[in-house]
């Protein structure tokens, strides 16, 4: 499965992987990670640091200039009991993503309790190259909790951003491309017929569906890209810089890419295919106030697309 292969952007930079360092250090990705409340740090196959934001960086008290380049484990000492190394253990678990409370020392001494959520990512032939963490202060108030004190960052069946944290990035994201007068796509996408999918062959399936497509958009899309899911089989995907015809381009290759997918379970005796229906707004081709209503607008494209057959994409 390769990477799509975007036109390029506005100001003429290349589309990213998360696995090319170099483009990591000298994109334009900061933004991203320096807007948000946690901590964020990114290494490469070799574990080594391609990025870290300002906020570990204060937080642990060495600067990024110190970190960067240098092997994760000697840079960032965390108390986890039996656990060695976070990345490790989570290819070790086979998984995408795992949540571990810990302390995390700072350079003066002393420790912080902080809650971690270790990522890491594959290439098309499931080989690792590199990973995320993003390390939340339990000493401060998160604004990501709700009335029920829940603050994941990561949605469970899709490893990709919750919903909240989705509308967070969203709404950072929309004032930047305002202020700067910048072009921006989002998608909704649905998977076609999901409650017979369910139905027909259980909840397993239907579980491997959402996290077959959440694994394809990580590696189908740019560090730039905000991919979250809103709701049960529903996507949103926002690409930054990427106009209409651009983000029609990609939510094809997407379609197709998923059309091509064989959902197996041991319990299964047949291939079973999925296919998705996706609805683009793309920004500023049409008058909007806010990131809310361009889900919207996307939202009317996806039910045309609903409409005229399924398996499309249709723009608003």
């Amino acid at each position: 499965m390769g990477n799509i292969s975007y036109k390029a952007d506005v100001d003429g930079s290349p589309a990213l992987t998360v696995g090319d360092s170099a483009a990591i250090k000298n994109s334009r990705y900061k933004f991203a990670i320096n807007a948000l409340d946690e901590g964020i740090i990114i290494v490469d196959a070799e574990l080594c640091v391609v990025a870290i934001n300002d906020v570990l960086s204060r937080l642990i008290g060495i600067s990024k200039e110190k970190i960067l380049g240098r092997h994760y484990q000697k840079m960032i000492r965390l108390d986890l009991g039996n656990i060695d190394c976070l990345f490790r253990e989570t290819l070790k678990q086979q998984k995408d993503i795992i949540h571990i409370n810990g302390a995390l020392q700072k350079s003066g001494g002393g420790f912080v309790p902080v809650t971690i959520n270790t990522k890491v990512q594959f290439d098309s032939e499931d080989r690792f190259i590199g990973g995320v963490q993003i390390y939340k202060n339990m000493q401060k108030l998160d604004r990501l909790e709700d009335r029920n004190g829940s603050n994941s960052i990561w949605d469970d069946k899709s490893g990709l951003f919750s919903r909240e944290h989705l509308f967070y990035l969203l709404e950072l994201e929309f004032a930047k491309v305002r202020r700067y007068k910048q072009t921006l796509s989002v998608m909704l996408l649905d998977v076609d017929n999901f409650q017979e999918l369910n139905k027909s062959y259980g909840r397993e399936v239907a579980d491997l569906a959402l996290a077959q497509v959440g694994k394809l958009l990580q590696e189908n899309i740019r560090l730039s890209d905000i991919a979250g899911r809103l709701k049960r089989d529903r996507f949103v995907l926002a690409l930054p810089r990427i106009d209409k015809e651009s983000a029609r381009d990609v939510a094809d290759r997407i379609r197709y890419l998923i059309e091509q997918m064989s959902l197996l379970t041991p319990l299964l005796k047949e291939e079973v295919h999925m296919t998705i229906s996706i609805g683009v707004a793309s920004y500023p081709n049409f008058k909007v106030m806010d990131w809310k209503d361009m889900l919207k607008a996307a939202d009317i494209a996806l039910y045309m697309a609903k409409e005229m057959g399924k398996n499309r994409t249709e723009s608003f």
